[in-house]
């Protein structure tokens, strides 16, 4: 049996400032398959139509505010896509490009989560060799007032806090069906509650984020069902039944969320690793030519107990602004998009999903946020506002088994352009 699994210990193995087993990486779909508490806007209380002589879109704002965009474009791209936004989509107003610089580990970022009345119980470091991302590892672990154990690994670029209990939870999250996560918010608080208590805990550690936010609910009664599977295929579950003796209960019920950095009221994209901008539709010749394309890493598990883990990626510093100008529109973006998938000149990525599926493209989720552009040998970095627009294929419409194919798109939200760019992130 081929299942997925996403543990913290195999992440402390291994973790980089763009790479990570997260939510994403193990099931991309997951986020999208539920509720998100989405705060974007449009310039009208309920739905507002957004049409041309080429397209025909709707916008319409749910409960929870949360703001969706359906109708075909002239292309014939079918758009059924989740907005994640806090601005009016249809006219987001003026922008900012800024330059800034990767923050280096410091001393007190080991520290960063520790809490009054946690006492240091054991310590451990392990050298990491990545380039620009070398340094050392430090794992240190707490024991609270009440016996339980917290683990803070502090990396060169990231830091992380977790509880031998989220150790168990995360250990089978990415196995979980999409169908299966919880459609209703759990007794103990909403997820708007939860998500509340995360974000003035990092606010407290001087750490802002964004209301545009991703959320799962995680029933007990998946945990349990998954730890029986792996059970019965010989996972060792030695550490569960120390940490849980009585298994997964009621009390495990979580929410696992992916936050978004905020700059100056504007979210931060939290997409990875997504690859290299290409230089005049070719692969840049040099190191010092290609800029990498990619967001940041923050995420939060909350159950009945409070917050159990936070994995962040550190903030940038010496943010200057660079430019500004008037962002286009979703539906500009949109158009960007589709233009670029009849362009001659693409990407291998791109024109994989263009020419080589031959069934019906549907746009699902759709983000405006920043996204940093950076060289793999320097800490300076870039942030620019783009429109990120994820679509879906399927692959043979003639073979119900040919599955989906997928990708993201992403287009510069101040110069309106599509931004030519490869998957493959080379020795990073």
């Amino acid at each position: 049996m081929n299942m997925k699994k996403c543990t913290l210990p195999f992440l402390l193995a291994g973790l980089l400032v763009l790479s990570s087993c997260s939510i994403s990486d193990t099931k991309p779909s997951d986020m999208q398959a539920i509720n998100t508490g989405i705060n974007a806007s449009i310039s009208m209380e309920s739905s507002e139509a957004v049409s041309n002589s080429d397209t025909s879109l709707r916008i319409e704002v749910g409960k929870d505010n949360r703001t969706h965009i359906s109708g075909t474009m002239a292309s014939g791209i079918v758009v059924d896509a989740n907005v994640i936004a806090n601005c009016d989509i249809s006219a987001p107003g003026v922008g900012y490009e800024y330059s800034a610089q990767l923050r280096a580990f410091t001393e007190e970022d080991r520290k960063l989560f520790v809490q009054e009345g946690w006492t240091l119980a054991d310590t451990t470091s392990a050298p990491l060799n990545q380039g620009l991302f070398s340094g050392t590892c430090y794992y240190d672990t707490y024991i609270d007032e009440t016996g339980v154990k917290y683990v803070q690994s502090t990396l060169p670029t990231r830091v992380m806090f977790y509880s031998e209990t989220s150790q168990c939870i995360q250990n089978y999250i990415g196995s979980i069906e999409d169908k299966n996560f919880g459609k209703e918010d759990f007794s103990f608080c909403s997820m708007k509650e939860a998500y509340d208590q995360v974000a003035s805990y990092l606010d407290q550690a001087g750490i802002p984020v964004s209301d545009c936010y991703e959320g799962l609910r995680i029933p007990y009664t998946e945990l349990q069902i998954q730890q029986k599977i792996f059970a019965s295929v010989g996972e060792d579950l030695t550490f569960q039944n120390e940490v849980l003796p009585n298994g997964f209960t009621e009390e495990d019920n979580a929410y696992l969320f992916r936050l978004r950095y905020d700059v100056n009221g504007f979210p931060v994209s939290d997409s990875v690793a997504m690859g290299y901008v290409l230089k005049d539709g070719k692969q840049p010749a040099s190191a010092e030519e290609t800029r990498y394309l990619s967001g940041v890493y923050i995420e939060a598990l909350v159950t009945k107990r409070g917050i159990e883990s936070i994995t962040i990626d550190f903030q940038l510093m010496n943010c200057q602004q660079t430019g500004t100008g008037e962002l286009c529109s979703a539906e500009q973006a949109l158009t960007a998009f589709s233009d670029a998938m009849k362009s001659p000149a693409q990407s291998d990525y791109l024109y994989t999903i263009s020419n080589y599926a031959n069934g019906p493209i549907t746009i699902t989720d759709i983000e405006l946020s920043y996204v940093y552009l950076w060289c793999h040998e320097s800490v300076d970095v870039s942030m620019i506002p783009c429109w990120q627009i994820q679509c879906e294929r399927i692959f043979d419409v003639d073979d119900p088994q040919s599955g989906n194919v997928s990708m993201k798109g992403y287009v510069n939200a101040i110069t309106g352009e599509y931004i030519a760019y490869d998957q493959d992130m080379g020795d990073i």
